[in-house]
């Protein structure tokens, strides 16, 4: 018998815990191909989706997915460690239409050396009012939106909420 621990304690737990482990999963998760699947509607109020997909994707397409299916997008905040060319187009395309408001990007100071140019549009672009711009270290991937119809957010991978912002949370 071990001084320290039970090897039959130690299983009862382990058991005890992939059963609830289980159960959660069976409530909260869904296994996509893509994000049209997702279970035909958006979390409710303080509700959360745990997603877990076949085939990868981004932050970037649940905001698409979001604006189709959630309306204007008021404030957009994205926590990330990087981002490209392609998708600051596209943010800017989207913001011109007036589908997207206000943008709040917090990214990781690093970006300063790994990516130098787009370190400069991003700065170039705060300067000119376009939009928010913070560095700290991060290697967050996290995006907040208030729409039209819900505040929601997305943690990759694969966690969506709906929640309710606090009256402060954009400003």
């Amino acid at each position: 018998m071990s001084y320290y621990f039970s090897l039959d304690e130690l299983k009862k737990e382990m058991a005890d815990s992939r059963m609830f482990s289980r159960r959660f999963e069976t409530m909260l998760t869904f296994k996509l191909n893509s994000l049209k699947e997702l279970c035909g509607r958006l979390p409710r109020e303080n509700e959360a989706f745990f997603i877990e997909t076949k085939k990868s994707f981004t932050a970037f397409t649940f905001i698409v997915y979001l604006m189709k299916n959630a309306g204007r997008v008021n404030h957009l905040y994205i926590a990330t460690y990087s981002t490209n060319e392609r998708i600051i187009n596209a943010l800017l395309r989207w913001q011109e239409k007036g589908l997207i408001g206000g943008i709040h990007l917090h990214i990781s100071e690093t970006i300063k050396f790994r990516m130098p140019k787009i370190f400069e549009r991003l700065s170039k672009l705060h300067q000119d009012g376009v939009l928010e711009l913070s560095f700290a270290w991060s290697h967050k991937k996290i995006t907040c939106l208030d729409t039209t119809r819900d505040s929601l957010s997305w943690k990759a991978p694969g966690i969506m909420v709906r929640m309710r912002w606090k009256s402060n949370m954009f400003s």
